[in-house]
């Protein structure tokens, strides 16, 4: 411009410009790309922690269910055990143990059916024992009655067989 060259000097100012907007460029591709590499790098290493705390939950989720199956197992054996502890003592019972008893302990629905259970069958025996208390004491009596009457029976075969000499000497001496 000073030497009066407008061509050259708007060349050269375009020149300038080009250059700079070409650094200005490549300053924001290597700023932008340093940011992408911040990001991707920041991506990845969520990614990772996210992978991490996936399988960290699998496990925990695995660990869960395992507890889960072996709680329910606990949890069954423990409801089951009175219930079953009952059934054999009915069974006894049954078959004729009228001793048998079951442990009340607890105070759910299922220790008030045991206590319930032992005084039924406290009960029962009581009744069992009164009936063969009365069997005891009518099998005395129905002894006692079959002796007299069998007492009763040979006093009568006596009877007859005194009856009978009797009249066969009173047909003796009809006879003479």
């Amino acid at each position: 411009v000073r030497d009066g060259n407008a061509e050259g000097a708007s060349a050269l100012f375009d020149r300038n410009y080009e250059q700079r907007q070409n650094e200005a460029s490549r300053l924001i591709l290597d700023t932008v790309s340093d940011k992408f590499a911040d990001v991707n790098e920041k991506f990845n290493a969520g990614h990772a922690l996210v992978a991490a705390a996936q399988n960290i939950l699998l496990i925990l989720f695995a660990i869960a269910g395992v507890g889960m199956v072996l709680l329910s197992f606990w949890l069954s054996s423990f409801i089951s055990a009175p219930i079953r502890e009952l059934a054999d003592a009915v069974k006894k019972i049954g078959d004729g143990d009228l001793k048998t008893r079951v442990k009340a302990s607890t105070r759910d629905e299922i220790g008030l059916l045991a206590s319930e259970f032992n005084e039924m069958t406290a009960r029962l025996e009581k009744s069992y024992q009164e009936l063969e208390e009365r069997v005891s004491i009518r099998t005395s009596e129905l002894e006692l009655k079959v002796t007299e009457l069998e007492n009763l029976r040979e006093a009568m075969i006596k009877t007859a067989e005194t009856f009978e000499k009797m009249r066969k000497k009173g047909d003796r001496e009809s006879a003479k």
